[in-house]
């Protein structure tokens, strides 16, 4: 029912009939199944158990990348403009990737852990830097700062025959916010920030209590974690010393291996669009 529901709510199978879909979604269900009724079924799901690990740790991480990186994307590109917004999900991401490779890739261990954290640590503070330097809001701060000291000495020039009390400072109190609205500290929270509080707003109405740490999770730890254990369990090897994608308990690539990795694929590209 799931899978039919999904279907028909694709534009390619909305004027096909209920029960034509249902059909061929059994067929297709009894036609995959087969194999597993052979003697051979147990080899068969204990390599497709294996590679749907994969499956599941890549649409977890790609989730999370498209719920906290792409919720309201072009509001975060309209406010803090694209540059900015690219550089700093760009090198967020590079930042674990480069630093897989040194953890995965280097035999020394002390080597391997100091390194990729370093670079881990340089990517990700050199990415934000940028993204903060070019972002609009802090080009604004000088313009915003000579903007306030000329209104501020005009209001001052006006009411020199006032008495105290007036509204001078109110609107000097106004100037001295404008010079003090974007600061560095300001830009990179609005960067890390800014679409996951939307989200939290955006949701809370419907699920109650929707709290700040999970949306910070799932933009900044979850998808890196995930990506990290799945590069882990690529490189992993088994007691033959052979890494285990594509050699899986010494199993012939045809038909295991290859029709294993086929409906993995399938069950991907499904949850993908269920999701």
């Amino acid at each position: 029912e799931a899978i039919v529901s999904t279907l028909k709510d694709m534009p390619y199978f909305q004027d096909l009939d209920t029960l034509d879909v249902s059909a061929s979604v059994c067929v297709m269900g009894f036609a995959c199944g087969l194999m597993y009724a052979t003697d051979s079924g147990l080899l068969f799901l204990d390599v497709v158990d294996f590679y749907v690990n994969f499956v599941m740790l890549l649409i977890g991480m790609l989730e999370c990348i498209a719920v906290g990186w792409f919720f309201n994307f072009e509001g975060q590109i309209n406010f803090l403009g694209k540059l900015p917004v690219t550089v700093y999900m760009t090198t967020n991401f590079l930042s674990i990737f480069v630093a897989s490779i040194c953890w995965f890739g280097i035999a020394d261990l002390n080597v391997a852990l100091s390194s990729g954290f370093a670079l881990l640590v340089s990517i990700y503070a050199a990415g934000l830097v940028f993204a903060i330097r070019t972002c609009p809001l802090a080009s604004k701060q000088s313009e915003r700062r000579r903007i306030s000291t000329i209104s501020t000495n005009e209001s001052r020039a006006k009411n020199t025959n006032e008495l105290p009390g007036d509204d001078e400072p109110e609107k000097q109190s106004a100037a001295q916010y404008q010079t003090q609205q974007w600061t560095d500290y300001q830009i990179a929270k609005e960067l890390m920030l800014r679409n996951i509080l939307e989200l939290k707003a955006e949701l809370e109405p419907s699920v109650n209590v929707f709290p700040l740490w999970v949306a910070v999770l799932i933009k900044h730890f979850i998808p890196h974690a995930l990506w990290i254990l799945f590069v882990n369990l690529a490189v992993a090897r088994g007691p033959n010393d052979q890494i285990l994608l594509g050699n899986y308990g010494g199993y012939p690539a045809w038909p295991f291996q290859v029709s294993a990795d086929m409906k993995n694929m399938w069950i991907g590209c499904f949850e993908s669009r269920e999701s």
